[in-house]
């Protein structure tokens, strides 16, 4: 009997700090919850600066439905994480009141300030403080509050970032199934490639074939052709170089030309900069020279023979 009321009184009281814990949890949430804050609007231009330092100062506008800073293509995917940061902000708390910004990072030596403007309207403005030792918080000034708040995201890390990282790294990209003809120049010669449908029965859709132009009695491999076409319908660049750049040599390696119904992109490769194992590269589909990995570049110097069937692609 006795150990049965022993073992009540520790069950009760095991409950009653129990209960004391969750009201003590439930009072915390009510005065902690977390808040979201969404812009109205869609957002098509970015201001991004850095009072310490102007010359990293960029914007980011949309035009023609694509996000470009100035005249560059950029990183859609990274823009728009930009974007969805700015857009929703969920906010875990008030870190103070009391103007104590020095102890967050967010004095003008340090802060990063991110204004989102609607059809010319700012909607959104954040100082970005540091970020918690995690990285998964930081500290920020929303719009005209003075209070600084806790953010549920890493905003001074994903707003630290180079020029080059907001660039576009796709320097070209024709849809393979339109391509219906690639002329190729390099230093064994220069022959060019043609693509047919082929008329199956009455049934059948018709099966595409590609044939060498002056040359249609030459049988090739159909998979290497097509193998070869996927590789050379885009390029990535590694970098961009100056907008003032010029080729490295004064006649390029490799031309190709790949044509379809509406347009011709020429890609001419040149030799790579002094101390570089990447080829430098000029296309037609963009003003800027850029560098891509040597084999992308060794694609052009396919010689015809090389679609043959039987024939090493190494050759």
């Amino acid at each position: 009997m006795k150990k049965f009321l022993n073992r009540k009184t520790v069950l009760l009281g095991l409950i009653a700090v129990f209960l004391f814990i969750y009201i003590l949890q439930i009072s915390f949430d009510g005065k902690n919850s977390m808040k979201t804050l969404s812009v109205k609007g869609e957002i098509d231009c970015l201001k991004i600066s850095y009072p310490s330092n102007p010359e990293k100062d960029i914007t980011l506008e949309i035009k023609d439905g694509a996000w470009y800073w100035g005249n560059y293509a950029t990183n859609e995917p990274l823009i728009k994480s930009f974007v969805n940061a700015v857009s929703t902000v969920k906010v875990l708390g008030t870190a103070t009141s009391s103007g104590d910004k020095e102890r967050y990072d967010l004095t003008d030596e340090k802060i990063i300030k991110v204004e989102a403007l609607s059809g010319g309207k700012t909607v959104r403005t954040i100082c970005i403080g540091k970020d918690t030792p995690n990285g998964t918080q930081c500290y920020a000034l929303i719009d005209s509050s003075s209070s600084v708040q806790i953010i549920a995201q890493g905003l001074k890390s994903l707003f630290t970032f180079t020029k080059d990282a907001i660039r576009t790294k796709t320097a070209y990209s024709v849809g393979i199934s339109l391509i219906n003809s690639i002329h190729i120049k390099n230093a064994d010669g220069e022959y060019t490639l043609k693509k047919v449908a082929v008329p199956q029965t009455d049934t059948e859709i018709p099966q595409t074939k590609w044939f060498v132009v002056g040359k249609e009695e030459m049988e090739l491999d159909q998979s290497k052709v097509v193998f070869f076409v996927d590789g050379i319908s885009s390029m990535t660049a590694n970098s961009w170089l100056s907008d003032d750049a010029e080729p490295t040599a004064a006649e390029p390696i490799a031309v190709a030309e790949l044509s379809t119904a509406d347009e011709t992109v020429t890609v001419m490769t040149y030799p790579p900069e002094k101390g570089s194992m990447d080829n430098v590269v000029k296309c037609s589909a963009s003003p800027y020279l850029f560098k891509t990995a040597s084999g992308n570049a060794e694609a052009f110097k396919r010689t015809v023979e090389s679609f043959l069937p039987g024939v090493d692609d190494e050759e």
